[in-house]
This record gives C-alpha cells, structure tokens and sequence, in this order.
C-alpha cells in the first residue's frame, strides 16, 4: 500500500540508543498501596524522571534553534519503568546522552531504584516519543535476558575503536567509562567522570556504596535481590580503590 500522497514514508535512522530498565519497580508499586515509604519513593522517581525527561526535549528544542539543525540532542522517552534515550551517531550526542544515563542512574540510586539496561547502535525510529525499530528489539532483548545484574550493557557498536576523541570516533563512547565484566561483557560505569578519566567524586560514589549496603541488608533474605545488588557492592568497592581517600587530584563531579 502506497503512503498517500504527501506524507513521507517513515524510514529508520543508524542511532544509538540506551535502553534503562528500573529493577524491583513492580515491587515498589505493589508496596506503594501499603507503605507510605514505597509511595514516596514511587512518586519521587516518576517525578525525577518526568523532569528529567522534559529537561533533554526543551535542551533539544533550544539547541536546534541554535545550532539551525547542525546539532542534534538526544531524544527522550519513558514508559512505566522504563526510559529510553536515543541520539545521531555523533560525538557530541553521544556526550550529551552518556552525560544523560549516568544522571538517570544516580538520581534512582539515590532513591533506593537501581537500573539495568544496554547501549546499543542500530536501525530506530524515535520521534515525537514515538519508538521502535530494530535498535530496540536487541537493547530489550539484552536488559531482559542478558544483563542480570544491576549494570547497562555496551555492544561492540559502541565501543571505541583504535583512534578515539575523548568521547569517541563517529559515536563511540569513551574508553574510560566502559568496563569489562569478569563474564567478559562490557557495561556503562556511572561513577565515572564523563569528561576525563576518573571519578565522578569520590562522594558521589560513597554516599551510592551506603545506600546500596543498606538495600543490601534489608532484602539479604531474598536471594535473587542479594544477588543483584551484591554485585553492585563489589562492583562500587572495586570503583573505590581507584582513588586513595586523601587523593587531591580526584576529579571534581561533572
């Protein structure tokens, strides 16, 4: 079937998309209708990620005008626990949607959510909060069966090549914020610095390491969360011994 006659057909974009789960969300929601805790929590979240999700739209809006197209922002979408953020293959999209995740994932952290997801670079349609496309059946398919852990996953598509800019060559992301899985899968680092190697702040990443142990503790009988969020533990403390505690040249927070 032919499209009428002046609209365009819709085609797929090469874009990179980072696809965020909220693990134990369900859960929360579950609880939320008993416990006035899991019902601030729930409402906090919604309301980071609404605002969240308006700021990179109107950052898109204002940079376009700007930049008359030349730049392009990440688009946003979020649906129940999940977000969902694409961008053109560029350096400086791809900065600005790393820079985007790693606020994602620390602003839940904050409230005791954690996130699961995968980075991946693909064939997507993702306009005006619309999305679909290839891109997406394969970062679904990774969070949900692949990933386990509390940890967003980073394809081959994604990752630097020999000669890499501080934020990569035609859309990679930069070395210094990947890390290699003892399972030899690579994933995103959000306590790193995104704009040199390092830390974010050393007390960005303690203050994550408190709250994750306590998680830790009240749902240690629960295997499978024990699970996840050890790994994440072992995952901050390993982070931790990068820097000494009294080390003066550790990177200020971005």
């Amino acid at each position: 079937m032919r499209p009428r006659s002046g609209k365009k057909p819709i085609v797929y974009e090469t874009r990179i998309l980072a696809y965020l789960d909220i693990l134990g969300w369900k859960d929360q929601v579950e609880r939320s209708s008993k416990a006035p805790s899991a019902m601030v929590a729930v409402d906090a979240a919604m309301k980071r990620l609404k605002a969240a999700a308006s700021d990179i739209r109107e950052y898109k809006r204002v940079m376009t005008r700007r930049s008359r197209g030349e730049w392009t922002a990440p688009d946003v979408t979020v649906f129940s626990d999940t977000v969902a953020l694409s961008c053109v293959p560029t350096e400086w999209s791809v900065q600005v949607l790393a820079i985007q995740v790693q606020r994602f994932c620390l602003s839940l952290m904050a409230l005791g959510l954690y996130t699961r997801g995968a980075i991946v670079r693909g064939l997507l349609h993702h306009k005006d909060n619309i999305i679909y496309g290839p891109a997406l059946n394969e970062a679904h398919r990774l969070e949900s069966t692949v990933a386990k852990y509390p940890r967003i996953l980073v394809t081959d598509g994604v990752l630097p090549g020999p000669l890499v800019s501080m934020f990569g060559d035609g859309g990679q992301l930069p070395a210094h914020i990947i890390e290699e899985d003892t399972d030899t899968l690579r994933f995103f680092n959000p306590f790193a610095s995104m704009v040199r190697p390092g830390l974010l702040g050393r007390d960005v990443t303690e203050r994550a390491r408190t709250n994750i142990a306590r998680d830790l503790e009240t749902h240690y009988v629960d295997v499978g969360i024990r699970a996840k969020l050890g790994w994440l533990l072992t995952f901050v403390d390993r982070v931790l011994t990068r820097v000494p505690p009294d080390d003066p040249a550790a990177p200020d927070a971005t």
